[in-house]
């Protein structure tokens, strides 16, 4: 491919997730997608070879400060991975992403529940359906994708041991107009 002057960024990043879906897990791509649906609008008009490394600091900095940093790093290492195909493609010779400044994360140190809190929780769960399920990652500390994909023959009721092989990922569907819950 040659550079093409007329491509505008919007263009390069649809065609750019229609590629990738291919190779990505469901839940990468939903990601993704959503990073660039929701926060790249400023500049989609903008044309592919004049993107700069200051529009792309100040759509960082415009997303660190209404969002928060983490959506901005994810921002950021997702536009690059766009630019960088792009570079390969010979659609533009350089990455502005490689330059731009990436908003620093502070990292919070996790507080672990307490032993009342987790007392409620076992309460609240217990006549619930998967109540169990709650049970058992408290006590281990899965993950929702780690207790969720538990099978009998993952459990050893000789040496009363668990193995933890896999996880299983939740397929979101995204409807127009709506937001999942818990966003």
């Amino acid at each position: 491919a040659a550079i093409n002057a007329r491509q505008t960024l919007g263009q390069w990043l649809d065609e750019w997730l229609l590629q990738i879906k291919r190779s990505r897990k469901p839940r990468t791509f939903t990601t993704y997608e959503s990073l660039v649906r929701t926060h790249c609008g400023p500049l989609r008009e903008t044309k592919l070879v004049a993107v700069t490394v200051r529009q792309i600091d100040d759509l960082l900095e415009h997303v660190r400060t209404t969002s928060s940093p983490t959506t901005a790093g994810n921002l950021h290492r997702t536009s690059r991975a766009a630019f960088s195909t792009a570079v390969r493609r010979g659609l533009v010779p350089t990455n502005p992403c490689r330059y731009a400044t990436v908003p620093r994360v502070r990292h919070v140190e996790v507080v672990p529940l307490e032993l009342t809190e987790v007392h409620r929780i076992l309460r609240i769960a217990h006549p619930e359906r998967n109540g169990a399920r709650w049970s058992v990652a408290l006590a281990l500390g899965l993950r929702q994708g780690e207790a969720l994909a538990l099978t009998w023959s993952d459990l050893d009721l000789d040496t009363g041991t668990l193995a933890v092989r896999r996880h299983r990922a939740r397929h979101h569907r995204q409807e127009k107009g709506r937001q999942r819950r818990g966003q």
